[in-house]
């Protein structure tokens, strides 16, 4: 039995490299092999065309025992390549399917062949022996024939199935290539389809997730609006109780202000009988043209006081004079004693006079103690009368100015009856009287004045001061919660054309200059907006506290308060000089210095502010830098100072102004150019405002009015001579002083900028 355990097969040796023998041996495999590829119907046909050749044997020889596959051998085993089989005995012809055994295909490419196995009629013994020796030589012929004919075939087909094993074996490899290929292609197809699964997963999985989230995001965002309904609800209630606030704090302003002026009312009703009222005389006479004068008529205070320094003043006179006669007698005495004990020889024989009486003596002197210990009590009686005769002439300074206020905030178009909403957002015109939003108070009662509301968010409460064109008010912003001033500007009637568009420029100018300041020792500016066509507000930082001017009406400072307050003075300056804005102030005076509530200083009032040229900065050494221009084109700071033109002549405070601000008086002739100014002008206001506040009085023209001043050029006279201080200024350094004489130096190139005075080592200390 042959090895039934297959292998792989293995492609054979091309027919170049094989021995004759073996090629014909594979040629006989070749041909059964093709044979094995025919057909069954084309089969049938061969197997009749090969059997009319051979002559059609005798059904009973083809039914005899000696069958044919005796003589023809075992033809299966020509799949293993002999040529050689012996064809043995017997009778009978051969078929087609007799002749290639049914697994011929199992021995090609070399491998086993299992035996085939015989047919039926093999094992049947022959009938009789006549029978068997015709049949023999009947199958000796056709064996010869047979054998003829099946190596004619058999060469022809070697050849053809080497042709056909030379393109099998080409499309073998082509078909070994192609598989090659789609295996590594299938394994490429299934790492991607391994990918794409992966990927498909994860999308799947980014999917649900995404589902999940937008779930999420769904309920989420129900949720959220339903917060958000909520909010809007609990915003909704917060705005109608903020709006019922904001009334409310309306009310309770207005009513608080009420009551401020009403209380201000009775304290100067209370004050007018202590310390009097202004009162009106006239003068010479009403025929010649005579007019009136406004005069103050004294209190019982104030005259109680001068009564009783009249009658101390009598006193002392009557004490001085009682002094005088004691005097006068205890010189008598004293001169009586001295003739006694002087007496000549030859008066002995008369009589002496009486001794002096000594009881008399020290009774004089008695009398002459007890004068001068009331004179040193009237002296410090006399002394707090004085203090109180100028506390009352304060209070009589602070109840004018009362007085004036209260006149000037009853005469202010702002006060009228109920609240009005002026100037609402940024449009004009004087709106209607409105009436109080409710809820308000059932309970309030209100007099006929009330003051406006502006921009709908600015309540005023009471008028601070009121100057030639504006006004400046206590209020509260009712959107931020919090108190400022409101600073009102209002046009005349009256008024040109030219004027108007003049103050409205300059007015312009100093919202512009203000509004970029942003400093600790100067008044912020928060807002600003048009109130009608010839009035706008400007909204400032409130400053409880009084300005340096009221502070200085109780006396001069400590030298240690007064520098805290030159300090700031002169840092706020330092930061408005200071690039890029070089701005000089032009105006500083005590009364433009104001303190909060924690008593910092601080500087208001830019009103007549200029702006310095840009195109010209002095450099650190003193040289005036041109930009544009090289290093060559620089001058000295003498030949090009960094100066501006004074266009308003006679504007400022002239008590505080230096001498180059007054043409014709000063440095210039009269007729000459305008001036050129520098920020050195608030340098000598700082000087003149440090001597105020240690010294109590202006450095120069002190007593003299505007008029007196322009007129006769006091200014400059003064100045020219030199600082001169009081004669009790012991108490203050020598520091204080120079500081003093730097900043009033007459010639501006010999006064210190603003960076230089502010260092000064006087502040430093």
């Amino acid at each position: 039995m042959a090895d039934h355990h297959h292998h792989q097969p293995s492609p054979p040796p091309p027919p170049s490299a094989m021995t004759p023998l073996a090629l014909d041996g594979l040629a006989n495999q070749r041909s059964n092999e093709a044979l094995l590829r025919v057909p069954p119907d084309k089969m049938r046909k061969l197997e009749g065309r090969f059997e009319g050749r051979l002559g059609q044997p005798s059904s009973h020889v083809r039914g005899r025992a000696n069958p044919p596959s005796a003589a023809f051998g075992d033809l299966s085993n020509g799949a293993n390549g002999s040529r050689g089989a012996s064809l043995g005995g017997g009778g009978g012809v051969a078929t087609i399917e007799q002749l290639i055994p049914s697994n011929a295909g199992n021995g090609s490419r070399g491998g086993h062949v299992s035996p085939q196995r015989p047919p039926d009629w093999a094992a049947t013994p022959p009938t009789t022996t006549a029978t068997a020796a015709a049949g023999a030589g009947a199958h000796t012929a056709a064996t010869n024939n047979t054998s003829t004919y099946f190596q004619q075939a058999t060469s022809a087909a070697a050849a053809a199935a080497s042709d056909t094993y030379e393109k099998d074996l080409e499309a073998l490899h082509a078909a070994h290539r192609r598989a090659d290929a789609a295996e590594r292609h299938a394994s490429s197809m299934e790492a991607e389809l391994t990918k794409l699964r992966a990927e498909n997963e994860n999308l799947r999985r980014d999917r649900d997730a995404h589902r999940d989230a937008a779930r999420t995001n769904r309920a989420t965002a129900e949720s959220a609006k339903l917060e958000v309904d909520e909010l809007k609800k609990e915003l909704d209630v917060r705005k109608a109780r903020e709006a019922r606030a904001a009334t409310l704090l309306a009310a309770f302003a207005h009513r608080g202000a009420e009551c401020g002026r009403e209380l201000c009312k009775r304290r100067v009703d209370a004050s007018v009988s202590r310390l009097g009222r202004p009162g009106v005389i006239r003068t010479g006479l009403s025929m010649t043209g005579g007019g009136l004068r406004e005069v103050w008529e004294d209190g019982e205070a104030v005259r109680d006081v001068a009564q009783k320094l009249y009658r101390l003043s009598d006193e002392k006179a009557e004490l001085e004079r009682r002094r005088a006669e004691i005097e006068a007698r205890r010189g008598a005495l004293r001169e009586r004693a001295a003739a006694t004990e002087q007496r000549p020889a030859d008066t002995e024989s008369m009589p002496p006079p009486p001794p002096p009486n000594t009881a008399d003596e020290a009774s004089l002197r008695e009398v002459a103690e007890a004068l001068r210990a009331r004179q040193s009590s009237l002296a410090r009686e006399e002394v707090a009368l004085k203090e109180e005769r100028d506390r009352l002439e304060r209070e009589k300074i602070a109840l004018a100015h009362e007085m004036r206020r209260q006149r000037d905030e009853e005469a202010s178009r702002f006060l009228g009856s109920g609240i009005r909403s002026i100037g609402g957002g940024g449009g004009g015109g004087l709106a209607a009287i409105q009436p109080l939003p409710a809820p308000f108070p059932a309970h309030a009662t209100w007099t006929t004045s009330h003051p406006a509301m502006l921009n709908g968010r600015y309540l005023l409460l009471s008028l601070i001061g009121k100057g030639g064109f504006s006004e400046v008010w206590h209020a509260v912003d009712l959107k931020e919660n919090r108190e400022v001033a409101c600073k009102l500007h209002q046009l005349s009637n009256l008024w040109k054309e030219e004027r108007k568009a003049s103050y409205v420029k300059h007015a312009i100018r100093e919202v512009n200059i203000h509004k970029r300041l942003r400093h600790a020792n100067v008044v912020a500016h928060l807002d600003v907006f048009e109130i009608d066509a010839d009035s706008f507000c400007t909204i400032l930082e409130l400053c409880k506290g009084p300005d340096l001017e009221h502070v200085l009406r109780a006396g001069p400072l400590p030298e240690r308060v007064a520098k805290s307050v030159v300090r700031q003075v002169m840092s706020a300056l330092r930061y408005v000089s200071a690039p890029p804005r070089r701005i000089i102030h032009y105006d500083l005076k005590p009364a433009n210095v104001l303190f909060d509530e924690a008593g910092t200083a601080k500087i208001s009032d830019f009103g007549l502010s200029k702006e310095m040229d840009g195109d010209v900065a002095p450099t650190a050494n003193g040289i005036v830098s041109v930009p544009g221009t090289s290093s060559l084109s620089t001058f000295a700071a003498s030949a090009m100072p960094s100066r501006i033109e004074l266009t308003s002549v006679g504007a400022g405070t002239y008590w505080y102004l230096p001498p180059e601000c007054f043409p014709g008086t000063g440095e210039l002739a009269a007729g000459t150019a305008p001036p050129q100014i520098s920020s050195k002008v608030d340098v000598w206001s700082a000087g003149v405002l440090t001597y105020q506040a240690l010294f109590g009085e202006r450095p120069f023209a002190h007593g003299q009015s505007q008029e007196t001043i322009l007129r006769e050029g006091s200014i400059a006279a003064e100045a020219r001579k030199g600082v001169q201080f009081p004669p009790k200024s012991g108490h203050i350094s020598e520091h204080a002083k120079e500081f003093i004489r730097r900043c009033l130096s007459y010639h501006q190139e010999d006064r210190p900028d603003v960076a230089t005075a502010a260092d000064d080592p006087w502040l430093r200390a």
